[in-house]
């Protein structure tokens, strides 16, 4: 993409003092294009300290970037910080119309207290054929940074040229990115997250169809305003940027066709992301009126009647059957006759004075068992018989 970049990225190739060679040629001197990003790598072999293994440990050099007699960068410009490779990434959109200017950046050795200082001539250099339509993405789950390594931008790019663009594969490029917490995003949950990344392509070459097609899929994600993009929707086309490891927040996927140019990329951007005049076709959604209703009146009766039905049947059921049963013993009570009545009473009659008799009969028996209560009885119960004298005299009288 620059001078720097390929310095960058020979560094992993070439020996040392070939990159100190390098870095005395082009680092006082950088060309970017309007509407362009450019990004630039600050590395230790950026101030020509030895990069060698070992040698720097994570966040053992601290960089420092400002506008030379200025204590920061401009709005447009970013710095972003990797500790996995000690290497900072300077990176933006310069916009229409911008003059050149020079980048300050110092760098400190905290192991050994070094301090080096190097300014970096910046030219800007108008582009000629600047992009006239532009599509707006959000990559979750990824930082700027992560971008940056190893071109990874390269493959987001190959998927329009090849795929979804085809039209734009000449002139296909990066008009504007930038993290999504610098937007006004949220940090993500999971510390270990990447913030997310916002990013534009742009081409003067005018929609696919492909685009129009995904363009339509996302409108109702859109129209609904989600806080949050919903998981549940995978877009037709979600393959070809999961192979490279893209996850996209396709609510905020958008088609920009941009009428002016000569408003700059960021300003295009902004008003976009904020809902600005800068729309699509409206997506327009089918009438409430026409859309096919569904009475539920019949299911509501159904349920409702149905089980008092089944109540009344069978309250009149046990009506019935208590009913009937209490006539039937009405019934029977007026055909028995008095005759069996008088039966009945006089047999439970006599059935008490059996029980009485019996009763006393056990108590005798148990009179009898005493001796002393017998002979009374006895005593009492036999008459005493006549005198015999008397007996005699009568007889011999009546001879």
């Amino acid at each position: 993409m620059t001078s720097i970049t390929e310095m960058y990225i020979s560094s992993k190739k070439f020996p040392i003092f070939l990159l100190f060679l390098y870095g005395i040629s082009v680092v006082c001197c950088e060309e970017i294009h309007t509407t362009k990003v450019f990004f630039m790598p600050i590395g230790p072999c950026f101030f020509n300290w030895n990069s060698s293994k070992d040698t720097f440990s994570p966040n053992q050099v601290q960089y420092t970037t400002s506008l030379v007699d200025s204590p920061d960068l401009p709005s447009w410009m970013y710095y972003s910080y990797s500790g996995e490779n000690n290497t900072g990434f300077l990176y933006g959109v310069p916009p229409v119309h911008q003059k050149d200017f020079q980048v300050e950046v110092i760098g400190l050795n905290k192991k050994k207290f070094e301090a080096r200082r190097k300014v970096v001539n910046m030219k800007v250099i108008e582009k000629e054929d600047k992009a006239k339509y532009e599509v707006q993405m959000k990559i979750d789950k990824l930082n700027v940074q992560d971008l940056f390594k190893y071109l990874r931008y390269n493959y987001l790019l190959n998927i329009f040229k090849h795929v979804l663009w085809k039209e734009s594969a000449d002139d296909l490029y990066v008009t504007f990115i930038a993290s999504a917490v610098a937007l006004g995003a949220r940090l993500p949950l999971n510390p270990d997250e990447g913030e997310g990344v916002v990013i534009h392509l742009g081409s003067q070459a005018e929609f696919s169809i492909e685009l129009k097609n995904l363009e339509k899929e996302i409108q109702p994600l859109r129209i609904k305003k989600y806080d949050t993009c919903p998981g549940f929707k995978a877009m037709s086309v979600e393959r070809f940027f999961r192979h490279y490891n893209f996850s996209l927040d396709w609510c905020a996927f958008k088609m920009i066709n941009i009428n002016s140019v000569n408003n700059s990329s960021e300003e295009v951007w902004i008003d976009s992301f904020i809902d600005s005049s800068l729309e699509t076709n409206p997506w327009n959604p089918p009438q409430r009126d026409l859309i096919p209703t569904r009475d539920y009146t019949a299911e509501l009766t159904i349920t409702m009647i149905t089980p008092c039905l089944a109540m009344i049947v069978l309250i009149i059921l046990l009506s019935f059957i208590l009913y009937f049963q209490h006539e039937g013993i009405s019934k029977r009570n007026q055909n028995t006759p008095d005759v069996l009545m008088v039966q009945y009473e006089s047999i439970q009659r006599v059935s008490k004075t059996l029980r009485s008799m019996s009763s006393q009969r056990d108590n005798d028996k148990f009179l009898k068992s005493s001796p002393r209560l017998s002979d009374e009885r006895s005593s009492r119960i036999r008459p005493n018989p006549p005198p015999y004298s008397s007996i005699r005299q009568n007889v011999h009288g009546d001879f």
